[in-house]
């Protein structure tokens, strides 16, 4: 794993809002160039927080692999109304997760190879209910081929 989604999964785990470059800023030009304090749960700062909060996705790129029409057009509409990037095939330099939705397929043995991490659906959905993305070590996000056998062989008994 790439130190990105190591930093990504710790401020996922310790609720730590990631800020654009302009929050630091802006927060820097009222703090010195105005003399102004801000302090942390002021009203202004919760404004420049809100303003400057990272998006949910911003920066990942996602694919997905084994979904149903409806549900792709679903995922990527919510990963690009959410500062995302998604991107229909996988391309091992632009996309950095890979939402499965079932077993098999060359997305997924791509992926495991070149380290692009596998999530499921509960992942994107989690991710933009709760305002930023989770941590994708959580059993319940990570996709598992034998997660998927085990609902497989229920469905087909």
């Amino acid at each position: 794993m790439s130190p990105k989604p190591k930093l990504r999964n710790l401020t996922a785990k310790f609720r730590i809002k990631t800020v654009t470059v302009d929050f630091i800023k802006e927060m820097w030009s009222l703090s010195v160039d105005h003399i102004r304090p801000i302090i942390p749960d002021c009203d202004l700062y919760n404004e420049l927080l809100k303003t400057h909060s990272c998006p949910v996705f911003h920066g990942l790129g996602i694919s997905v692999t084994n979904i149903d029409q409806e549900s792709r057009t679903a995922i990527a509409d919510l990963v690009v109304a959410n500062g995302g990037f998604y991107n229909g095939t996988l391309d091992r330099n632009s996309v950095t997760h890979l939402v499965a939705g079932g077993l098999g397929g060359k997305k997924i043995k791509h992926a495991r190879s070149w380290g692009i991490e596998i999530v499921t659906m509960k992942w994107v959905e989690d991710s933009a209910n709760r305002g930023f993305a989770q941590n994708t070590e959580q059993k319940e996000y990570k996709f598992s081929d034998e997660r998927y056998f085990k609902i497989f062989l229920t469905i087909f008994k």
